[in-house]
């Protein structure tokens, strides 16, 4: 199961970087998914990316120990 251990599963760095975009744009087009290169500018806009993301705070996980309490 994806729950065990509590941290299997990670949603932690999912804001790529631009040289992240770049090699998958890279391999978007040797797999033929892209004709041609794109600007990233018109595809990506960081202005909805928080500056600072915290973890949720979720009861029985590492950022949060369940306390039994409902």
């Amino acid at each position: 199961m994806l729950t065990s251990p509590l941290d299997r599963v990670s949603y932690r760095h999912l804001t790529p970087t631009d040289e992240d975009l770049q090699q998958i744009m890279k391999y978007a087009l040797k797999a033929g998914i892209l004709r041609k290169p794109i600007d990233l500018s018109d595809l990506v806009d960081r202005r909805f990316i928080p500056a600072d993301i915290q973890p949720a705070k979720i009861p029985g996980t590492a950022t949060e120990p369940d306390t039994g309490n409902p």
